[in-house]
């Protein structure tokens, strides 16, 4: 597990298992479905001393033009490579555009257009240390790799 990681990050005990998320299916057609709900299955994990909360959120379909076959999506970049390499084995990406944390939120301040502003952007871009922020690099790195195709490229802002 990655002790540590900011919730978006966080998938518990199977954090790198390679496996389909259970909490939602990718379609054919780039939609984003749930299963039928099946409380003999239901998981809750603990999140605070004394509350619980249930499987993560699905990931959104935000954006959508079927004609260029294009889909953007906000959830858990991780779940969302999992589940395309697990509909996806041989490769689905002729190429990958990635802007990662950087893990810079740490209270500093910069100079932006003769202002001074906070370098914070959010708990998703706090560092956890080193060895939590390279085992995340490498892992989402990873799972790029597993949806490109055979001769896919990558590039990494």
């Amino acid at each position: 597990m990655l002790k540590g990681l900011p919730s978006a990050f966080s998938l518990g005990p199977s954090a790198f298992t390679v496996l389909a998320p259970s909490h939602f299916t990718l379609r054919e057609d780039g939609s984003i479905g749930t299963p039928v709900s099946d409380p003999a299955r239901s998981v809750s994990t603990p999140h605070h001393a004394g509350s619980e909360t249930s499987a993560p959120a699905p990931p959104r379909l935000v954006f959508d033009d079927a004609s260029h076959r294009l889909w953007l999506y906000h959830g858990n970049c991780l779940e969302l490579l999992d589940a395309i390499a697990a509909k996806y084995p041989e490769g689905r990406f002729d190429a990958i555009f990635a802007d990662p944390p950087y893990f810079l939120s740490n209270g500093g301040t910069t100079c932006h257009a003769g202002k001074m502003v906070k370098v914070d952007k959010g708990d998703w871009d706090v560092s956890r240390g080193p060895e939590l922020n390279h085992e995340f690099n490498v892992e989402w790195l990873r799972r790029c790799q597993r949806v490109l195709k055979p001769n896919g490229t990558i590039w990494q802002n």
